[in-house]
């Protein structure tokens, strides 16, 4: 990634090719997204987050990033 996006006209990447088993252009388009059944995951996350922050309920430890000031989770599952 670079800045600003596309990548200009007389960048480099834009010539050079790749030498491996596939061939073709070293730069490729970037695309980024989600399914709508991973969209609907997060939204049920957010809701059981705010549901227990509002009822004073304990958050599950694995949605839990940063806890009094300091990063809660040290690998994934684990709380320090």
């Amino acid at each position: 990634m670079w800045f600003p996006q596309p990548a200009p006209q007389d960048h480099p990447w834009r010539t050079m090719s790749y030498k491996g088993e596939a061939g073709g252009n070293a730069m490729v388009p970037h695309m980024s997204g989600t399914t709508l059944d991973a969209q609907a995951r997060y939204a049920a996350g957010v809701k059981t987050i705010l549901e227990n922050y509002f009822s004073g309920k304990p958050q599950n430890p694995a949605d839990v990033i940063v806890e009094g000031g300091s990063y809660a989770t040290r690998a994934y599952g684990q709380r320090k």
